[in-house]
């Protein structure tokens, strides 16, 4: 006897409705993802705990087993920086906070070499080392273009040095506008 193969498993497309049961929604799920959205701004976590909840509701109408909603959450977790960063600043680009740290850094020449000199000092004594004086003098060319591009940063971004005060320099500038 031939088993009959063209009938489709109707109990697949049935929704609570018709059944009566509801999905069942991993509580671990849901605990992850509300405390996900805690991470975010306080006037937008309500509307993102709801989002959340939805969407593991719609995973789990879909006859997604509790591990698929758990990775559903685990995906979140990786993109929750991302969207709180997007929610608190949206018209800023996404590596503002590394542009920012470069200008604090290229405003201050103690900063900008304290930070550049010690690995351009290593290259040269490690080319020294292993091909000598030789060619440890032609890093000096590449040193100076290296200087000329922070220097073009500078001028590009519009950053001005800042000098640091010294007590002696405020007490010259006192002298100054006291005669």
């Amino acid at each position: 006897m031939k088993a009959n193969t063209d009938t489709t498993d109707e109990s697949a497309f049935t929704d609570v409705e018709t059944t009566g049961v509801p999905p069942i929604v991993s509580n671990t799920a849901i605990r992850m993802t509300a405390a996900l959205a805690r991470l975010l701004p306080a006037d937008r976590q309500e509307r993102y705990i709801a989002e959340f909840h939805v969407e593991l509701f719609d995973l789990a109408q879909a006859k997604a087993t509790r591990a698929m909603q758990i990775l559903y959450a685990l995906q979140e977790m990786r993109q929750i920086m991302r969207l709180r960063a997007a929610l608190r600043t949206p018209d800023q680009p996404r590596f503002h906070w590394l542009q920012r740290l470069a200008y604090w850094t290229l405003s201050s020449d103690i900063r900008t070499w304290g930070v550049l000199g010690p690995p351009i000092a290593l290259a040269v004594v490690n080319i020294f080392r292993v091909q000598g004086w030789g060619s440890a003098l032609f890093t000096i060319p590449g040193i100076v273009a290296f200087y000329g591009g922070v220097e073009w940063l500078r001028k590009h971004w519009g950053v001005t040095v800042t000098r640091r005060k010294t007590r002696s320099n405020e007490a010259r500038q006192d002298e100054r506008y006291r005669s």
